[in-house]
């Protein structure tokens, strides 16, 4: 007697559809990229069905369109996480260096950087790197942020060998994602809380100062525990410090910093603080992420990207 074979059952499904809109005057052109930071977070709502509250995070030169420096989201349906998009244009890993040594992705690599998760306990980080087709390959963890006394953590850092590394930012961004059909006005409706009561945040470099020639952009991401709206600059520290022919001045940094810009994350209990100065120096790569726990253990934590 022949069994009979079981029919998949098909999945009717739906098109969810998004419009962002940014300032014309300090944006550029018309988008429809689901790869790009502003998109990400969307995706993954879209796809997984579950988000929490996002706040995008720009970076403006005068004279020049806003770049993206990238998408934060507290996840309060996903274990209270706070994730961090990038807005690398290039995401592609190239190395990684820990305590468990180098491991070079030089060859033909479609690994992508896709985002930082913070875990709950405030006490570990990791991140995701995704294929060219999204799904998941590596997760590179075991991230300590750093504490200093006052209770404000550094998290990580971004350099970048100019603005033009990070994704400019479009003045329309019009997104499409599937999604099962029983299911996708529950997700449209997560989507359109997530910007509620989100106000962007525009980093600058102090006194609106602009990159020089053979200077590279550093940006400081710290975080506390509690509600705060402001909190003093943390020492000079968290610079990547591979390889050794990497020149950066202290003085330098003395001029040129902002001072903290706080970025409002509705429902996060405590509070974010991105930091921008720039270096003299030239970056072996056009990004280097960095970890502060190889300045308390003596060993590296970076990863590039290109």
């Amino acid at each position: 007697m022949k069994r009979k074979k079981k029919v998949k059952k098909q999945i009717e499904t739906a098109t969810i559809r998004a419009t962002l809109q940014n300032p014309k005057d300090r944006t550029l052109g018309i988008s429809n990229s689901t790869s790009n930071a502003l998109a990400r977070p969307l995706k993954k709502a879209a796809t997984d069905g579950i988000l929490g509250k996002i706040n995008y995070t720009f970076y403006e030169e005068q004279g020049s369109p806003a770049r993206t420096f990238g998408a934060f989201c507290y996840t309060p349906p996903r274990g209270n996480r706070i994730l961090f998009f990038p807005g690398i244009g290039k995401r592609i890993l190239r190395w990684h260096e820990s305590s468990e040594g180098f491991k070079d992705y030089s060859s033909p690599c479609d690994y992508l950087i896709d985002h930082f998760t913070l875990e709950k306990d405030f006490r570990s980080w990791h991140i995701t790197i995704l294929d060219k087709f999204g799904r998941k390959k590596v997760t590179i963890e075991d991230f300590q942020p750093r504490e200093y006394k006052d209770r404000v953590f550094f998290w990580f850092a971004l350099s970048v060998n100019n603005s033009s590394v990070l994704e400019i930012t479009p003045s329309e961004l019009n997104l499409s994602f599937k999604s099962p059909k029983t299911d996708a006005q529950r997700r449209k409706t997560n989507i359109e809380k997530a910007f509620e009561n989100s106000v962007p945040t525009v980093l600058q470099l102090a006194r609106n100062d602009m990159l020089d020639k053979n200077e590279y952009l550093h940006f400081e991401v710290y975080f506390t525990k509690d509600k705060r709206e402001k909190i003093k600059k943390p020492p000079i520290e968290n610079l990547p410090i591979k390889p050794t022919n990497l020149i950066y001045l202290d003085e330098q940094a003395s001029n040129y910093y902002s001072e903290p810009y706080l970025v409002l994350l509705e429902e996060f209990p405590g509070s974010i603080f991105v930091i921008v100065y720039k270096f003299k120096g030239r970056l072996p790569q056009d990004a280097i992420i960095t970890s502060p726990e190889f300045r308390i253990r003596n060993k590296y934590h970076l990863i590039t990207a290109v």
